[in-house]
């Protein structure tokens, strides 16, 4: 099978080589002149860069689509994950000087966790760098939600949100052809109206 495989793309390979020895015309003049249209549509455009904007300053996503109220809660997130982030570290310093100076008996500098012992002194520096590492995580995610979060409100901008949503149930009217059956068709609907 790897054989046959490999006969076949041996045999694409110099197809292709040999067409393009007898190809007359030079690859600059067989190229189209007209440039490739973009393939998104103006919503998608937009969605793209109010994301671009999101992940360049935290806030400006959900200001260009006029969701003002989630911008304050960005920044609370942001500065409460800061100081704890700024919290945990610090901790994690004190414990982790605190246990260089008991490994290397060093006599002239003071140790600032005196009355714990070693085992206590490793354990509260593991503590203090893992609640640090996964407040880093946390703020990662946050940082990504607030992408997510303007690109999606971008795209639902122009989603339709109207009171009345239909939904039907039925067969397609047809008619029989001679000996050909029907196709197999069925339609579902259901109206709701919201409110008054």
């Amino acid at each position: 099978m790897l054989l046959l495989l490999l006969g076949f793309s041996v045999a694409s390979s110099a197809q292709q080589h040999f067409s393009s020895l007898s190809d007359p015309e030079p690859s600059y003049l067989s190229e189209d002149p007209k440039p490739k249209k973009d393939s998104l549509t103006p919503d998608q455009k937009r969605a793209k860069r109010i994301a671009i904007q999101s992940a360049v300053l935290p806030g400006w996503g959900q200001f260009s689509n006029k969701k003002y109220w989630k911008i304050p809660i960005i920044y609370a997130g942001a500065v409460g994950l800061g100081l704890v982030i700024d919290y945990n570290h610090g901790l994690y310093k004190e414990y982790k000087k605190s246990l260089l100076i008991r490994l290397n008996n060093d006599t002239t500098s003071i140790d600032p966790r005196p009355d714990l012992s070693d085992n206590a002194v490793i354990a509260g520096r593991d503590v203090y760098r893992r609640g640090r590492d996964f407040a880093i995580i946390i703020s990662a995610v946050v940082y990504l939600l607030n992408i997510a979060d303007a690109y999606v409100d971008a795209h639902l901008s122009t989603f339709d949100v109207s009171d009345d949503l239909s939904l039907g149930l039925g067969q397609p009217l047809q008619p029989n052809l001679g000996n050909i059956a029907p196709p197999s068709q069925l339609t579902v609907s259901l109206k709701i109206k919201l409110g008054k």
